[in-house]
């Protein structure tokens, strides 16, 4: 992104920092991007991470990469990372409409069992990250069920009613979905 003209001068405005994926570039750069990450936690500020890695249009949370807790447990005591899901109506379209949903709060320190950035503190933090965005992000098998959690949400919105309400809904379907036994999902994605 930063190498784009109109995009890598809006990251730079706004104090983005970059990020090297091993598709992309040389990740031992990245001991500079954890440090640059470190010092704004260090200094009071905060960051938006998408710990996934990518951008993507998969109707499930992808796999979480480690960089989010790594970063974390390497900084300062007291940080809480804040979990935030986002839900785009239509992602490929420009200012599409996105919903957000904000979980609770998770306190880092209570991670830093083994001290830094310990493997063992890593794998702990990181997965409990990944159970709290589940909790804040819509997630289907495909895109057909995932998009009728969004439309029974609507059929069932009050005239006039906030569309955060009706996406809240649709979570809440998608969150019941999940505890459905396999069978009884088959069954009812086969009657619809």
């Amino acid at each position: 992104l930063f190498s784009m003209p109109v995009i890598g001068w809006l990251m730079r405005i706004f104090h983005g920092i970059p990020v090297y994926r091993a598709k992309e570039a040389d990740t031992s750069k990245n001991t500079e991007t954890f440090e640059k990450a470190r010092a704004v936690l260090a200094g009071g500020g905060w960051l938006a991470l998408f710990p996934e890695g990518v951008s993507h249009n998969e109707h499930q949370l992808l796999r979480l990469k480690t960089g989010a807790a790594r970063i974390a447990l390497g900084g300062p005591a007291g940080i809480t990372i804040l979990p935030v899901g986002l839900t785009y109506e239509a992602k490929e379209i420009f200012r599409s409409a996105v919903a957000l949903s904000i979980g609770s709060p998770i306190q880092v320190d209570a991670f830093r069992v083994h001290g830094g950035e310990h493997p063992e503190d890593v794998t702990a933090l990181t997965e409990a990250l990944e159970n709290a965005l589940r909790k804040e992000v819509m997630e289907a098998e495909d895109h057909e069920i995932w998009q009728g959690f969004r439309s029974v949400a609507s059929w069932l919105a009050l005239p006039n009613e906030a569309p955060a309400l009706t996406e809240a809904r649709a979570l809440q379907f998608s969150q019941a979905w999940k505890t459905l036994p396999e069978a009884q999902q088959e069954s009812l994605a086969a009657e619809a």
